[in-house]
């Protein structure tokens, strides 16, 4: 019943018709962005925390000239072949290397430079107590050799990726409760100017309840209307930021790539961003449920 608009208080001339669309809207459109960057974080973390922590990069140091090291090399491999739950081995082309090293030694040292010998270890699930005896045995071969779980920088990341989570979450609670605030005090006033008009319905027997469910039609109207413009912005703002990012962001139809992992691409995840500015919406129509109440009460003694 609350969501059928009747018409019988004339809620369309209040001065909130004007700017409260507006406002509902850049509440929108911060709940949006605030969704997405908590999604996005979420998603980062889960990511960056399975694909970096099951994988282990063994560093042995340059072969010196004039020396054959393939047999040591060769039992290297095999050590590395027997740790529990490995799943790919894969040696990193030196090539590779000199080309990640170009832009800071530049290439005329890099040339010249004896560099590590690196492999990447790919295992089923992140390794724990095993490392620590390997690099020990691994050292006997090669003295220097280095055992990198990537754990500690790992955890910074993660620590930085769940603190950006819970700043969107943050965000996104702080844009509902502000909604909820605009939405009180604009139905406030709109009952202070339609008092007349409720003072008849009364005598007529109108309840307050029904009186209540035009209030709230017409703020969930209101509502809806700047929803789907404060999401249009958002949705806006993130293909500017993916374009900025990456000339090459737009790669199909709800997929936004960027250099730092990508935008949301799931359904599910996209199903919560969209559920953001029909929150906003749901909030501004329960708290003028409420505003209209209380003050109704205030008028019947």
């Amino acid at each position: 019943m609350a969501l059928i608009t009747r018409g019988d208080i004339p809620l369309s001339q209040d001065p909130s018709a004007r700017y409260l669309p507006w406002l509902l809207g850049i509440m929108c459109y911060f709940a949006v962005l605030a969704t997405v960057g908590a999604v996005t974080s979420h998603r980062l973390a889960a990511r960056w925390d399975f694909a970096l922590g099951s994988v282990v990069t063994v560093q042995l140091p340059a072969a010196e000239p004039g020396i054959d090291d393939t047999r040591e090399m060769e039992q290297a491999i095999r050590m590395m072949r027997a740790l529990p739950g490995l799943v790919r081995l894969q040696r990193v082309d030196p090539a590779e290397s000199a080309h990640l090293l170009a832009p800071w030694l530049g290439p005329d040292l890099v040339r010249d430079l004896p560099l590590p010998r690196l492999f990447d270890l790919h295992f089923e699930h992140p390794p724990t107590s095993a490392l620590a005896p390997f690099e020990n045995r691994l050292a006997e071969l090669y003295p220097g050799v280095s055992v990198d779980a990537h754990s500690q920088w790992m955890g910074h990341v993660a620590k930085l990726t769940r603190a950006v989570e819970a700043m969107g979450l943050t965000v996104l609670a702080l844009v509902m409760g502000a909604s909820g605030i605009a939405v009180v005090f604009a139905v406030r006033t709109s009952v202070s100017i339609h008092r007349e008009v409720i003072a008849i319905l009364h005598l007529i027997g109108a309840r307050d309840g029904y009186i209540a469910s035009e209030f709230q039609a017409h703020v969930l109207k209101m509502a809806l209307r700047g929803g789907i413009v404060g999401a249009l912005l958002a949705l806006g703002t993130l293909a500017a930021m993916a374009a900025l990012l990456d000339p090459d962001a737009v790669r199909g139809p709800g997929l936004l790539d960027t250099a730092i992992g990508g935008l949301p691409g799931d359904v599910l995840d996209w199903a919560l961003i969209a559920a953001a500015p029909l929150l906003v919406a749901f909030v501004a129509w329960i708290a003028a449920r409420y505003s209209v109440m209380a003050a109704l009460r205030r008028f019947n003694p």
